[in-house]
């Protein structure tokens, strides 16, 4: 193929190879070193310019020989080719945007600009326009709220994925009284129309029209709110009975609707009030996963009498949650029947509060499908957690102890390896377990001595179980866990039926 014929990648334009840039030597008539020097030069740049434009020519070569083969395929085909590729990898961040990485509608501009062909089905292809994913920012915001406004357009009846960002937007932008605007007036008009068509939402600091808007969604299936600009009196979601997924991180409401039968599978709670946790708690019998973190406020009385039985939920993670009420209702009023995994942080003494200790062991004896716990000490180094292995369900498979002192790891497994009463020696109550993990966390005790001491309490265990140990690097004092130590646990973990992981620092030692 010659030259002469190959047209620009990006303009259509003919290539022309004819010309090959030429630079002039220095004529200089004496004798110079300095000049000699620089003529060298000169030649050296002239013959690598010549060098990257054969290697320009040859890669145009190759690309019109490529071109063919993409030409040849069907419009339809080359529009799955093209949706495949600016599908965004669940559960990626509005944030992603500010990476040099494009996706989703910035991949969808950058294949249009590949040739006339692939931009005549891209702007043909309404799906692809379907991503509407921004960082909201007061120097782009005029060229955003035009991609914005085609997205709208050329994604016709398509459902939407909408993903805004407002903390990098100020007020003045935002036109004075920004709290009256989903975004601006601009753009508001065309965007309330199509508020319908919003499948999943994803919302940074967004202003309190949202707020008052978001009840006409009715075709929404997730939905993230992250932060608010200031306390909403109500989250109204009566509308969206299609609700699957929902994500609430630091929201200042105190109140929130569901529909009369809402499909709710999945929700994580961050940071908001106690009673926004128990009306979804309490009203979402089809929840499979939920996850709270760091809840806040009291519980009405009115809602610690009610039972529920979550028959589907599946995985369960309570971590930084102390109020008394909030645990009536989960301690008492709970069924969970089929929870396999369940991750719980305390900072209250167990063996301290043996009302709490009787409420934890009702509990745990519900739990007949859980086979992996993890159990963590939170936010005090003075509790001491001293849980007994009868608490625990005897289907166990999975055991993590974080953040507890190694003594009572010691002590805890000295109970459960052999339960005895009186005479009588019992099997063990964890009889399936198979994993257990220990995270020492900072802790900096005689770590060598208390690691032998837990492998030597495990030989006395029947059935074989890996052990894991996580240590923090920070933990260690000097040469507290030196080669020596390292090589006398090698010794002992050969004398087990089991295997030990030791993880320091995120790095495996042993």
């Amino acid at each position: 193929m010659d030259g002469s014929n190959i047209n620009c990648l990006y303009c259509d334009r003919p290539y022309d190879n004819s010309v090959s840039p030429s630079i002039p030597l220095l004529n200089h008539q004496g004798p110079s070193a300095e000049a000699d020097t620089i003529n060298k030069r000169l030649s050296q740049i002239q013959h690598l310019t010549t060098q990257l434009l054969k290697e320009r020519h040859d890669l145009l070569l190759r690309l019109n020989s490529i071109q063919p083969l993409t030409r040849s395929l069907p419009s339809e085909v080359l529009a799955l080719i093209f949706e495949e590729a600016s599908r965004e990898p669940p559960g990626t961040s509005v944030r992603v945007l500010k990476s040099r990485i494009p996706t989703g509608l910035a991949q969808t501009l950058l294949i249009g600009a590949v040739s006339t062909q692939w931009r005549t089905i891209i702007y043909s292809t309404p799906q692809l326009w379907t991503n509407l994913r921004i960082c909201l920012d007061p120097v782009k915001f005029k060229n955003q709220m035009s991609i914005m406004m085609r997205c709208l357009s050329m994604s016709k009846s398509f459902p939407l994925n909408v993903a805004l960002d407002f903390n990098e937007l100020k007020l003045p932008v935002r036109y004075g009284s920004s709290e009256d605007y989903l975004i601006a007036p601009s753009i508001d008009t065309i965007l309330r129309k199509n508020l319908s068509r919003v499948q999943r939402l994803q919302l940074w600091n967004p202003p309190q029209r949202w707020f008052r808007d978001i009840s006409s969604l009715a075709n929404l299936e997730e939905l993230t709110i992250e932060r608010s600009r200031s306390r909403i009196r109500r989250l109204s979601l009566d509308n969206a009975s299609f609700l699957l997924k929902l994500t609430l991180t630091r929201l200042n409401c105190t109140r929130i609707n569901l529909p009369s039968s809402t499909n709710l599978t999945h929700v994580t709670l961050f940071g908001v009030h106690l009673n926004v946790a128990t009306n979804i708690l309490l009203h979402s019998p089809r929840l499979i996963d939920l996850q709270c973190f760091m809840l806040e406020g009291n519980v009405k009385q009115s809602e610690l009498t009610k039972a529920t039985v979550l028959g589907q939920l599946n995985t369960l993670t309570w971590h930084g949650i102390e109020s008394k009420d909030w645990r009536v209702i989960f301690l008492h009023k709970i069924q969970l029947t089929a929870l396999e995994s369940l991750r719980w942080s305390i900072n209250q003494d167990a063996k301290g509060d043996m009302g709490y200790l009787l409420a934890l062991q009702t509990f745990f004896s519900r739990l007949i499908s859980l086979k992996s716990l993890i159990l963590e000490r939170f936010m005090t180094q003075d509790v001491q957690l001293r849980f007994q292995a009868l608490m625990f369900p005897p289907l166990l498979e999975h055991l993590t102890l974080r953040n507890w002192l190694p003594s009572h790891v010691i002590a805890f497994l000295e109970f459960e390896v052999l339960v005895e009463h009186g005479d009588a020696k019992e099997s063990h109550p964890l009889s399936h377990l198979r994993t257990l993990t220990v995270d020492i966390g900072y802790y900096s005790a005689s770590l060598p001595d208390h690691l032998l001491e837990i492998l030597n309490v495990l030989k006395r265990r029947p059935a074989p179980v890996s052990l894991v140990i996580y240590l923090d690097l920070n933990s260690l004092s000097g040469k507290e866990l030196s080669s020596e130590s390292v090589e006398l646990l090698k010794d002992q973990v050969s004398q087990l039926e089991g295997k030990l992981k030791l993880t320091m620092d995120g790095k495996k030692v042993l």
